[in-house]
């Protein structure tokens, strides 16, 4: 330990901050990663001919004290009918949802569901990911209760 002020163990973003933050102070610093890159969760890795992004995907309360939420903008509470799609109800509502095929088929409308039951139209077209992840497609989805969907962004 002569040699080193400090010894960092784990070269993903935590300590890679810590020790550039040791460095910048003046300090002899040992970094030291078990995996053959740095980065930890901020990197890929493969399986077979797939890539897989391990990233930071969600932030929740976090922000100033009395500031804090989520990283989603905006909350709309709408009235939706049994016999309208829940697109249909969003865009009724001046909510610039995703939507291509409005068929189901693409899946680029999918949103996930964090509270209610629903309905499908005709086949239910889903990935098997979004099935097992409880992802839906609003543009062929139907509310059955009240739900509460994560709707991303337009791209």
């Amino acid at each position: 330990m002569d040699r080193y002020d400090a010894v960092v163990i784990g070269a993903g973003n935590g300590g890679l901050v810590a020790a550039i933050r040791l460095l910048q102070g003046g300090a002899k610093v040992l970094l030291v990663e078990k995996h053959n890159i740095p980065g930890g969760f901020a990197t890929s890795f493969r399986r077979g001919r797939f890539e897989f992004e391990a990233s930071l995907h969600e932030l929740n309360d976090f922000g100033a004290a009395g500031n804090g939420g989520d990283v989603r903008d905006e909350t709309f509470d709408i009235v939706a009918n049994s016999c309208e799609t829940v697109l249909t109800a969003m865009e009724r509502a001046g909510i610039n949802a995703p939507s291509k095929c409005r068929a189901g088929g693409c899946g680029y409308c999918h949103s996930r569901l964090i509270d209610g039951k629903y309905s499908i139209a005709g086949a239910d077209k889903r990935r098997l990911a979004d099935a097992k992840f409880v992802f839906i497609h609003p543009c062929c989805t139907y509310p059955d209760s009240d739900m509460e969907i994560e709707v991303p962004a337009e791209v």
